[in-house]
């Protein structure tokens, strides 16, 4: 039976990993449950990924300037 397809809109994305990170994903498609592609699991991953740092106020975090940082102080 086929996977029902997906609802929300998407869009399609191409990226390069080195190919330790290719073979893992191909590992993961053929011994797990979380996709049955390589494309699939790293669709899957990121997704979780970017979810929870969404939930966790990723987006909110202020970076500080690093010229700010390492400016010298007047004596």
């Amino acid at each position: 039976m086929a996977r029902p397809r997906n609802k929300a809109e998407t869009r399609s994305l191409t990226i390069s990993v080195p190919v330790r990170l290719h073979d893992y994903l191909a590992h993961l498609a053929r011994n797990s449950i979380l996709g049955a592609s390589e494309s699939e699991v790293a669709s899957f991953l990121l997704t979780q990924q970017v979810m929870a740092m969404l939930k966790d106020g990723f987006h909110d975090l202020h970076v500080p300037d690093a010229t700010l940082n390492n400016m010298p102080t007047e004596e």
